[in-house]
């Protein structure tokens, strides 16, 4: 079974190969992040099967080490990317960005493990809530935000090429309860 894990970023990445790629390196140079987060997936090097058609075991760089997995028979690629910052305006508010999952590896709930893992960086370092924009036109980021407890806080219209055309956005906010210590 391929295995899938959340690592925090520190640096830049070796290959651009493709767009998730470069997303991942948008994170690191981008808006600022406060913390940003890749997802990794551990392949068999002669797999196959697509990712559609597998199913994947989501753990974290620590258990990974405790679960005695030989990395060198894998092959390692990044699927995924989130990053957080300070809400501009709000100091007890994170601002969460840069959210993109492979789309071969989309809804086996690497989207999911990325937002809780934002979640729980936030609680454990005194955010209130998390926020975000999504346009109408991302109708499944906007179910799985939803899954994961994030309301409508405001809804406007972004213009597009002068007041031609507009694009619906969503400004959506999870309330965080205070951390278990």
């Amino acid at each position: 079974m391929p295995i899938c894990q959340m690592f925090p970023t520190l640096g830049g990445m070796q290959s651009l190969k493709n767009s998730l790629l470069m997303k991942a390196m948008e994170v690191t140079s981008s808006k600022r992040p406060v913390m940003s987060w890749v997802a990794e997936v551990y392949e068999p090097y002669f797999n196959a099967n697509s990712p559609e058609k597998c199913s994947y075991k989501i753990i974290d760089e620590n258990r990974l080490m405790y679960e005695n997995f030989e990395v060198k028979k894998y092959r390692r690629r990044i699927i995924g990317t989130v990053a957080v910052s300070r809400h501009i305006q709000d100091e007890d508010v994170a601002w969460l960005f840069k959210l993109a999952v492979e789309s071969r590896y989309r809804r086996k709930g690497i989207g999911h493990c990325l937002i809780q893992v934002v979640q729980n960086w936030s609680r454990r370092n005194h955010y209130n809530s998390i926020q975000l924009a999504i346009s109408e036109c991302q109708e499944y980021a906007r179910q799985l935000f939803t899954d994961c407890q994030f309301d409508v806080k405001q809804l406007y219209h972004k213009p597009i090429f002068g007041n031609a055309l507009a694009l619906q956005m969503y400004h959506l906010e999870a309330k965080l309860d205070k951390p278990n210590i």
